[in-house]
């Protein structure tokens, strides 16, 4: 949903993130329509679940739909929290280690799945034990390794960050940064807040082809917390400084525009091809193959078709259908893994089953 008014942006970010709103007056959703408004505005930016449980503590009348709702939010929590454990219990088990990745760290959110990132020598380990914990493989290729269970939330397995065939981030510095996170409760590894900023940064970039409100809001925390020099230069060290420059830009166009109340972007907002192969184009070692630049080019006009769905409504039918949502999503990968992202090393013969 692309339509939204200004109070239900002030509205939906007082909510979620009362730091980023503390210069802002007003905004609150009190009314029905101005509730309704709100809510969808959260639902299109990954906001929805900490969004209505604050209006839940504040009293606030939900409509009635919403209410219908709310308790198949609620269960889903219990699934990711069910998730969680099983992890926990996998790696103890195997004595394998991982961690939770791609997180939102300054929003107490409740994600669509767990990314986990584990030893490119332990993935093998790892399917195993989640398959024997009753997880089932989803989706495998060389960009991407998901598995899925009733009552537990799928999982993605990395072992790498790769995009565009290129190493954003050494797996070395990722397992330098671990440390013990806890999330709805739950304990588990997860990354330091420079690694997560700098991972969210490049996959926000090359892995979607929008900003959502939510990830804006976490980079925004997030970049307080860290020394941004220090991630320049990490940046910049693995060939994408420049990248992460333009980024940070972005970033900050945004934030100006917002604070100086000249009218908030509409969230989620495109990249736009332009911006993204002007990052192409600014990676120390920028991609020159034919083939290779085609797919880079299809894979971002596949990410606005998926957009411009999403905003005419026929991306939540597309998803009501198993059939259509496996045909989408292998469509994506396929893309993805035409121009070089990898979670993983290229699959054995007997990773894709053979």
């Amino acid at each position: 949903m692309r339509h939204m008014n200004e109070d239900a942006f002030w509205a939906v970010v007082s909510a979620v993130s009362p730091s980023f709103a503390a210069r802002r007056q007003g905004g609150r959703a009190d009314e029905a329509r101005d509730v309704r408004e709100a809510i969808a505005y959260a639902d299109s930016n990954g906001l929805y679940f900490p969004f209505v449980s604050r209006l839940v503590e504040d009293g606030i009348e939900i409509p009635r739909e919403e209410s219908r709702r709310w308790p198949a939010e609620r269960e889903r929590l219990a699934r990711f929290r069910r998730s969680l454990r099983v992890l926990d219990a996998a790696s103890s088990r195997t004595g394998s280690a991982y961690a939770v990745i791609k997180t939102i760290r300054t929003i107490p959110n409740l994600p669509r799945d767990v990314d986990i990132l584990v030893r490119e020598e332990d993935r093998r380990r790892w399917l195993d034990a989640l398959g024997q914990a009753g997880f089932a493989l989803r989706y495998r290729s060389a960009a991407e390794v998901s598995l899925e269970m009733r009552d537990a939330i799928r999982v993605d397995v990395y072992s790498r960050i790769e995009y565009l065939g290129r190493a954003f981030l050494d797996p070395a510095y990722l397992w330098g940064s671990i440390r013990a996170e806890r999330t709805h409760a739950e304990e588990h590894p997860g990354l330091t807040d420079e690694a997560e900023f700098l991972l969210n940064s490049c996959h926000d970039i090359f892995g979607h082809g929008s900003l959502t409100l939510m990830d804006f809001l976490d980079l925004i925390a997030l970049r307080q917390r860290v020394d941004v020099s220090r991630c320049l230069d990490l940046a910049t060290a693995a060939g994408w400084g420049h990248v992460l420059r333009l980024w940070l830009d972005r970033l900050d166009r945004l934030e100006r525009l917002i604070r100086d109340e000249r009218g908030p972007p509409r969230f989620p907002l495109r990249h736009g091809r332009r911006f993204l192969w002007e990052c192409v184009e600014a990676l120390a070692d920028p991609p020159q193959g034919r083939r290779e630049r085609l797919a880079i080019g299809l894979s971002f006009l596949w990410d606005d078709a998926s957009d411009l769905s999403e905003e005419s409504g026929l991306g939540g039918a597309m998803r009501r259908s198993p059939q259509v949502r496996r045909l989408v999503n292998v469509a994506g990968h396929r893309l993805r893994t035409l121009r070089g992202d990898r979670k993983a090393a290229m699959p054995s013969f007997r990773d894709e089953g053979g």
